[in-house]
């Protein structure tokens, strides 16, 4: 194991070297200040090179930064493009790999998607609890995707009819993409997206922080049928202790509808267990959840009381009392309290599993959460190492504004508009008891 260990340092040492190498022939015959910034740029790179699963892809990358830092604007757009054919790998994922004591995270820059996330159980033992895919083109299906680990939007959940109006105009060119409704940004929503990395954040041993990662869409004026030119950034973080941490912004040119969200599916005794989470317990702290047609899953446009199978306030097994349908709804978490525009962290909904004694919280600043059991994955196609995955095979937690919101006047808005900046953070925590 430690041979093992001290090979992959050797081989991430010596990618550090070459890419120094290469910034050195970057860097003659070019200004001091510019050439500091790009060794700070190697450096950095340097430190987080560990980050990185795959050897290949970290020298694409490292090269990529460096690319980024000494291209001229002639030759920007060429380069971008050489850097998005370097960016698919074997796998097409270009992976990036984040550790902290308890906790390891795969990143994708492809729909800023989470592809691993391994925890300890009780007794120890690592597992990946995150449904996925080992190549790119299963996340890229067009039709019937299940939006794996990816960041939907440019608005999550459904928007009825694919139409909304703000400030008097009505947009009606969205995506149909759930029967007659647009569902988490339409067709090729961000969760389809190539995002750019713009920063490998190193650990801070000191303060108990993990690597992480920033990365950046811009979405222009009319993609999906929606107005304005939104510039959105996912940050992922670990920390130590098996904290994961995510903080989106976003800003427009136009009024529009912003509503990012987290899509990733958990099973916490593993992805490849082969079980369904139905014996899994979850806790929502709602007393309110927003009731939905349940031909077209639109709300209705009031929150009601969490009463029968809704009632989630105590620990409740996901396949005892399911409602019709199983679960596919909003809750109205009873933690939200916006102070100046902003709400703080707040727990909204925990997950236990007995069998491992794994625990998982779920903390953000967002009205409402989507509580969906996975009613409709599908067993037809095999997940990652080749596992099987079926229906309930795993548990969504979207932290979002309520859905449909652009439509429903009872509802909070989810416009954002020029000037204002959207701002959505959450963090999971993983225990084993």
């Amino acid at each position: 194991m430690w041979s093992n260990r001290r090979r992959k340092r050797n081989a991430e040492l010596a990618a550090v070297a070459a890419a120094v190498a290469a910034s050195k022939k970057k860097t003659a015959g070019v200004g001091l200040p510019f050439a500091l910034d790009l060794v700070s740029a190697v450096v950095a790179a340097a430190g987080t090179l560990r980050a990185i699963r795959d050897d290949a892809g970290a020298g694409a990358r490292v090269r990529a930064f460096v690319k980024r830092k000494t291209s001229s604007k002639k030759k920007k757009k060429k380069e971008e493009e050489e850097e998005e054919e370097e960016a698919k790998d074997a796998s097409g994922l270009e992976t990036i790999v984040l550790r902290a004591r308890g906790i390891e995270l795969h990143v994708s820059p492809f729909g800023a998607t989470v592809t691993r996330l391994l925890v300890p159980d009780k007794r120890g033992r690592a597992d990946d609890v995150v449904l996925g895919y080992d190549a790119l083109a299963r996340y890229d299906a067009s039709e019937d995707r299940p939006y794996f680990g990816a960041v939907v939007g440019r608005c999550a959940n459904r928007i009825a009819d694919a139409s909304f109006s703000v400030d008097g105009a009505t947009f009606d060119a969205l995506k149909k993409n759930n029967g007659n409704n647009c569902l988490h940004g339409g067709g090729v929503g961000f969760d389809r997206k190539w995002w750019t990395v713009d920063a490998l954040l190193p650990a801070d041993v000191e303060a108990g922080l993990g690597m992480g990662v920033r990365m950046s869409y811009v979405s222009r004026d009319g993609e999906e049928g929606f107005p304005g030119t939104a510039t959105v950034s996912a940050t992922y973080r670990v920390v130590d202790g098996g904290e994961w941490r995510t903080e989106f912004r976003a800003t427009t040119t136009k009024p529009t509808p912003m509503n990012l969200a987290q899509h990733s599916y958990f099973n916490l005794r593993g992805h490849d267990a082969g079980v369904s989470v139905d014996e899994h317990e979850v806790r929502i702290r709602a007393s309110g959840y927003t009731p939905v047609d349940p031909e077209t899953m639109i709300p209705l446009g009031s929150v009601a009381p969490t009463t029968g199978a809704f009632d989630l306030r105590d620990w409740t097994a996901i396949g005892a009392r399911p409602p019709p349908g199983g679960y596919d709804h909003n809750f109205a978490l009873d933690g939200y309290a916006q102070v100046n525009g902003r709400s703080a962290l707040f727990l909204a909904a925990e997950v236990r599993e007995r069998v491992t004694g794994r625990r998982m919280e779920v903390w953000c600043d967002q009205p409402g959460v989507q509580f969906y059991a996975g009613n409709f994955v599908d067993a037809r196609g095999t997940g990652k190492g080749g596992a099987t995955y079926g229906k309930r095979g795993g548990l969504c937690l979207e932290t979002q504004h309520f859905p449909d919101a652009v439509n429903q006047p009872n509802f909070r808005t989810c416009v954002l508009r020029p000037g204002e900046t959207y701002s959505h953070s959450m963090t999971h925590k993983f225990f084993a008891e």
